[in-house]
């Protein structure tokens, strides 16, 4: 979850399989070499999140996927979530 982003922002969450630091805008980095771009908007209180269902599918177990935010904020720069590293079946 990302949150302090205008109410019906447009944001979007990154998901890959790979790290990267890539520099953005006002000292913004991308820490996730996306594969998936996920487009959202945020509440009315300035959040946005992303639920992702995972089958129950030994398959899974030991993949790691990581996730970050970002999206447009009050003074139209760039708004970047840290980046989340999420393990299955651990």
């Amino acid at each position: 979850a990302a949150t302090a982003l205008p109410p019906g922002q447009l944001a979007a969450f990154a998901l890959g399989v790979r790290a990267q630091r890539l520099d953005l805008t006002n000292g913004c980095r991308l820490f996730v070499d996306p594969l998936a771009i996920v487009p959202t908007i945020a509440t009315a209180n300035g959040a946005v999140e992303l639920a992702v269902p995972v089958p129950a599918n030994p398959l899974f177990a030991g993949l790691t996927i990581g996730a970050q935010c970002a999206g447009v904020d009050a003074a139209g720069g760039v708004a970047a979530s840290g980046a989340l590293e999420l393990e299955f079946g651990r």
